[in-house]
């Protein structure tokens, strides 16, 4: 599969995002190369920038900016079990600024037993921001891990609380 990779900037640190003309396949998390990020695409071959990435870019950096609540991006999901993409699906139903549990999202999936499942799925979202995995957070109200970092975690989170 041929993929295209474009860089958004986030706090000084390039951020690329992956895809083709179907829609965004990958987010790589802040600072990692294009060539890190290829191991996790196995089987793609990637070449930088293309047109069909210009939005997606465009859309990640107004969201930093605070200019930006939701996504209107086309989406391709390579990878995944039929519960991981069933998690990511629903990632993108909660709403801005807000934030669920793992056990809320284990329950909104029809799975409230599998909360250590969903929690790998949600660890193992290739869409991070564009399927706001940050936005689940665990019952004690603890901010759990995050692909990019908790610090980026906290970072997005306040970004979408001082926007309200």
């Amino acid at each position: 599969m041929q993929l295209y990779y474009a860089a958004a900037d986030y706090r000084g640190q390039k951020m690329y995002v992956f895809g083709n003309q179907s829609g965004v396949v990958f987010v790589g998390t802040p600072g990692a190369s294009p060539e890190e990020v290829k191991i996790q695409l196995k089987h793609c071959d990637i070449s930088p920038s293309s047109s069909c990435l210009v939005s997606p870019i465009q859309q990640l950096t107004e969201y930093f900016q605070g200019e930006r609540r939701t996504f209107d991006i086309s989406r391709e999901i390579i990878t995944g079990t039929a519960l991981q993409k069933q998690v990511w699906h629903e990632l993108n139903t909660i709403p801005y600024g807000e934030t669920i549990s793992y056990s809320d999202l284990a329950a909104r999936v029809g799975k409230p037993k599998a909360i250590r499942a969903v929690a790998t799925a949600v660890a193992k979202n290739p869409l991070m921001i564009f399927n706001p995995c940050h936005r689940v957070i665990r019952q004690s109200g603890a901010i759990g891990n995050y692909r990019g970092g908790v610090q980026m975690k906290r970072t997005l989170l306040s970004l979408e609380r001082g926007h309200q």
